[in-house]
C-alpha cells in the first residue's frame, strides 16, 4: 500500500487510495475508494492521514 501523501492540485491529496480536500482556512475532508465522505472535516492534512490510517484499520471512515 502506498503510504505516501501526492499532491494532486493546490487542494487535492492522495494518500493510500483515498482523496484529502480543502485548505488551512476551510478545513480538509476525506474522500474513501468506496465512495465514501468523513463524517467530520480535520483541521490540517496529518489530522486527515490519520483518520484514514484509523478507517483502514477499523474498517470504516471515522
Amino acid at each position: 500500500m502506498n503510504n505516501e501523501l501526492i499532491a494532486i492540485d493546490e487542494y487535492t491529496y492522495k494518500y493510500r487510495h483515498y482523496i484529502i480536500t480543502g485548505n488551512d482556512n476551510i478545513r480538509y475532508v476525506c474522500i474513501a475508494p468506496y465512495g465514501a465522505y468523513s463524517p467530520t472535516s480535520y483541521a490540517t492534512v496529518k489530522e486527515a492521514m490519520a483518520a484514514i490510517d484509523a478507517d483502514i484499520v477499523a474498517g470504516i471512515l471515522i
